[in-house]
């Protein structure tokens, strides 16, 4: 069966927030039409054929693979801030930028520098307050340890017909008790003054 107009349009809006009820809505359904019919639209063999198109698509263009995503979850799991802190024998530190790992690169999310005067006077002392935030190392171990199976923790995923890599995630995270398959959060993890 072809496409209509009415569903082509939910695959737009799917492609663009990968919630069913959502794309429901934004394709004109009513409330209650996205509640009860994104089942029965989304399992229909031409929907899921063309958001499968879509995704290789999207795929190849990005030329993002699973084994792409583990390395820079590995990546986050192994930067280190501390690697980048010279500390003085009068026990003052300082961050030295030309340390930085290609590790501790990829995983920084915020970077910034504060500079103010402390005291008044002779007395008055520039002072540079650098933070900087990397992305959560925790959830980055955890979401390896479960794609790699090697949680003694076993969660069973029980899918019909097929399902993107990233409503399987969904699905997975809902079923956990997760934020709902939020992306990875940032948390600030080093403030260095």
């Amino acid at each position: 069966m072809a496409l209509t107009d009415r569903r082509r349009k939910v695959i737009d809006a799917y492609m663009k927030c990968f919630n069913k009820k959502q794309a429901m809505l934004e394709a004109g359904y009513s409330e209650s039409m996205a509640t009860t019919s994104a089942n029965t639209i989304f399992s229909d063999p031409a929907v899921q054929a063309e958001i499968q198109r879509r995704q290789n698509l999207a795929t190849h263009r990005s030329d993002i693979t699973l084994d792409w995503i583990i390395e820079r979850l590995k990546d986050i799991a192994d930067a280190n801030v501390g690697d980048m802190i010279d500390v003085y024998s009068d026990g003052t530190a300082s961050i030295n930028l030309l340390k930085m790992t290609p590790e501790l690169r990829r995983a920084i999310t915020k970077f910034s520098v504060d500079s103010y005067t402390e005291g008044r006077g002779k007395n008055a002392q520039e002072v540079k307050r650098v933070k900087v935030d990397v992305a959560d190392k925790l959830r980055a171990l955890e979401l390896l340890v479960r794609h790699l199976g090697l949680s003694k923790e076993k969660v069973s995923l029980e899918l019909s017909g097929e399902a993107s890599l990233i409503e399987q995630l969904h699905r997975g995270r809902s079923q956990a008790g997760l934020d709902g398959g939020d992306s990875l959060e940032k948390k600030p993890v080093k403030d260095v003054e």
